[in-house]
């Protein structure tokens, strides 16, 4: 409740949950804590607001992670639906309640029973201990002048005569001290022990324990199970009045630190407790958390689909949202699967202004607590018939969802038809972050570019953390930016996301993709996505060398640039990154769009040679992105002609890249991703006999179709004429140096492997390798 009114919220109320026999101290409960339940009268008396009380009825019917109160088998069952009865008179008497406030820490159990109540009563879950390191909790109780004392113990290295019926303040060095380093939770997260306050800077009066009792194993040196038994108590004044400056998150983000804010951390902020106007909310009183359960739930595995449609409608978009819906459905429906089976959604809307009416339609057809992970961005669609575009990434394979509606200090809550994260095979796929505060959901006032990206960062290393990953196993990045006073073109924004990166301590073996964007919700600069590896798996990662290639006019002159990065996860998961650009800046060649095509199915067909678990056909997942110069139906028909039934079978979703790309030279950007349902805990093989015939199989490939590819033909012919010889001569010397190459393998830079055939993407030998292509003109990569 401190942490509430810190947040510029009003307790209007407490709500508490007792036994139906009224004398007794605990009952087998899953979800509230009941004893000193006759104590929380002198709390409300205290804070001089109603107390709402009502008995427990039900059991735990439903014990999983998950709880759907529409499913009638518990409705009026289960404990729960006590909890949605006592808000319901609550709301009924004071309809201008908005918000709910627990103390829920670590339950996901706790969590989402709270945030099934509160979605059907149209509240707010605020949770602003959320995920907090357990330690800073208790040292923010005794600064905040809380006092409240342990009234059951039930862990090892508590001791009921010894422990119960003082304070945490007193108890501060043993429960961050010898309690934790025991491995039980500071805070009794995991039933260890429980509390009762008794006063706190909200109080104007303290409660006074005037008799209590020992009842349990008092004896016992193993966990003992005891409660202190309160008889008698009173309301007294305060002995002095403290003036405490209550915390907010109203952090200062800066990069002048060493690493972004620590998910836990807060910051010190006056506060003044009695602002009017504020939201009103009420207390819920006697959460417990006893009981850990596993954080996701798992289906079974056997594939993995990739789905793309648009809306054409520009008359409404939420009859646009329902076209593209019924479109991708179909798709799903031939490959027997559902809405259910989608796990991640690309949303992109022509006109952010509809985003409220897109939402309610999207929400018709994703909601619940498995809505897959989302990102939104109002961007140029490929035609100007189309409203919205909407791809989908589903798959049967085992999922697992971070979905938290509360609103708490960790990190942004999810307030539509989405989740935080979703995981499929063990790779993490985060919905869109941008800069909001989470304890206010609102826009950060940014002094600087670098400040918001920071931000951005410290959301998504907390998401991460809590699916067992962190930016560190970070493997694909994509920047979506608009322009504006931050960020006038992408020059700004590479320089603040290098920065922030570096103040982050985000490592660098990452793909970066840059969108231009027209806008971003709650109109951001910038929205970072992220995919990264969990933890266990996060040492199969690796990231072959970035490989450029310079192409050539009929007279010789450079015209085209491309630059392909992979990542690999073991034998599951590829992203790979090509992207084209122009050598003259703010010049976009007329036939750019044409050779495109050749140039995406040329490195398509090579992309099996880096693992034969991905050959071209097997990539499910591929965007393209353009500058809005490019008629995308030239480009279209180019990638149809060029991918037939040899090539890659996906969707393809056509997006502008963004007017302010060409400022470094990229026309087109192509990522394709590629997932296998199979588990192999190895690395990459990437012996010396699979390069050098990948090698060789490249060269002897790499000839452009002539008859439709006329500008780059000459170049072509004289270049594979010039280095025939000098290629057989290099197959010599590499024969020679078999013995050495395991030594060579400890020299290679921090980017990853050098797969050297894999630059032979044309028959260009080492004469194209060498071309001049001055790094000034394309910048840097982050």
């Amino acid at each position: 409740m401190v942490k509430c009114v810190g947040h510029g919220h009003e307790v209007v109320a407490i709500a508490n949950l007792r036994p139906s026999d009224s004398g007794q101290d605990e009952i087998d409960s899953y979800m509230y804590q009941t004893i000193g339940h006759n104590v929380v009268k002198a709390i409300a008396e205290a804070m001089q607001v109603p107390l709402f009380q009502r008995k427990i009825t039900g059991t735990a019917v439903v014990k999983s992670l998950e709880y759907h109160s529409e499913d009638g088998e518990i409705r009026g069952e289960d404990e729960v639906e006590d909890l949605f009865e006592l808000l319901k008179e609550v709301v009924s008497s004071l309809p201008d309640i908005k918000g709910v406030s627990s103390g829920a820490i670590l339950s996901n159990y706790q969590r989402n029973r709270v945030e099934d109540v509160c979605s059907r009563l149209g509240l707010v879950s605020l949770a602003y201990l959320w995920q907090k390191d357990q330690k800073a909790v208790l040292r923010d109780i005794v600064d905040l002048g809380i006092e409240s004392v342990l009234v059951k113990t039930a862990s090892m290295g508590l001791k009921p005569r010894e422990h119960l019926g003082r304070s945490t303040r007193e108890l501060m060095k043993f429960l961050t001290g010898p309690f934790a380093d025991m491995g039980c939770h500071p805070c009794g997260e995991g039933g260890e022990y429980e509390t009762l306050t008794l006063d706190c800077p909200l109080f104007n009066r303290r409660i006074r324990l005037d008799k209590t009792k020992m009842v349990g194993d008092l004896e016992s040196d193993i966990a003992p199970v005891a409660i202190l038994r309160i008889e008698e108590f009173s309301l007294v004044p305060k002995e002095k009045k403290k003036q405490i400056a209550l915390r907010d998150t109203k952090e200062t983000v800066s990069t002048t630190n060493k690493r972004p804010p620590a998910p836990c951390a807060s910051s010190h902020l006056q506060i003044d407790t009695k602002a009017s106007g504020i939201k009103k909310f009420v207390a819920l009183s006697g959460l417990d958390s006893n009981t850990k359960f596993p954080a996701m739930r798992k289906e079974e595995d056997t594939g993995t689909l990739f789905a793309s449609a648009v809306g054409r409608t520009r008359k409404d978009v939420q009859e646009s949202i329902d076209e593209a819906m019924e479109v991708i459905k179909k798709q799903l429906h031939e490959h027997k699967m559902t809405l259910q089976d989608v796990f991640y959604v690309h949303l992109f809307l022509r006109d952010l202004d509809t985003f409220k009416k897109a939402n309610t339609a999207y929400k018709k057809h994703f909601s619940g607590f498995k809505a897959p992970s989302r990102c939104c961005v109002q961007m140029g669609l490929q035609e100007q018939d189309i409203s919205v575009t909407i791809d989908a990434m589903a798959s049967k394979s085992p999922r697992e969802v971070l979905h938290v509606q509360s609103v708490s200090e960790w990190a942004p809550a999810c307030i539509g038809p989405y989740s935080q994260a979703s995981v499929m095979n063990e790779i993490v796929f985060l919905a869109g972050q941008i800069g909001l505060n989470p304890p206010t959901m609102l826009l950060m006032p940014f002094e600087n570019l670098d400040a918001e990206i920071l931000l951005c960062f410290k959301h998504c290393e907390a998401i991460l953390a809590a699916l067992d990953s962190g930016l560190s196993e970070c493997l694909t990045l994509v920047v979506y930016w608009r322009t504006g006073p931050l960020s006038k073109q992408l020059r700004d924004v590479q320089e603040s996301m290098q920065a922030a990166v570096k103040v982050a301590n985000v490592p660098k073996e990452f793909q970066t993709i840059y969108i231009n964007v027209e806008r971003i919700p709650r109109d951001a600069t910038v929205e970072l996505q992220v995919y990264a590896a969990q933890k266990d798996r996060s040492s199969l990662k690796k990231r072959m060398n970035t490989i450029e290639q310079t192409y050539w006019d009929m007279g010789q002159k450079e015209y085209l640039h491309l630059r392909t990065d992979v990542i690999l996860v073991g034998r599951s998961y590829m992203s790979f990154v090509a992207k084209i650009r122009v050598l003259t800046p703010n010049e976009v060649p007329d036939s750019t769009e044409d050779n495109a095509g050749d140039i995406l199915r040329h490195v398509a067909e090579k992309m099996s040679l880096v693992s034969k678990q991905f050959p071209a056909s097997s990539v499910q997942t591929m965007r393209v992105y353009f500058h809005p110069s490019i008629p995308v139906e030239n480009l279209r028909q180019g990638l149809a002609y060029k991918f037939g039934k040899r090539g890659v079978c996906c969707e393809h979703t056509f997006l502008h890249l963004g007017r302010e790309s060409i400022s470094r030279g990229e026309v087109i950007v192509f990522h394709l991703l590629i997932f296998s349902t199979e588990k192999e805990e190895e690395s990459i093989d990437s012996s010396d006999d699979e390069i050098d015939q990948g090698g060789a199989h490249m060269s002897s490939a790499s000839r452009w179709p002539r008859a439709r590819y006329p500008k780059l033909n000459h170049a072509v012919r004289k270049a594979q004429a010039e280095s025939k010889d000098e290629e057989e001569d290099e197959d010599d010397e590499e024969d020679d140096d078999d013995d050495d190459d395991d030594d060579d393998d400890d020299d290679d830079d921090d980017d990853g492997e050098d797969f050297s055939g894999l630059q032979l993407l044309m028959a260009s030998g080492k004469q194209a390798r060498k071309a001049s292509t001055p790094p000034s003109r394309h910048g840097g990569e982050t």
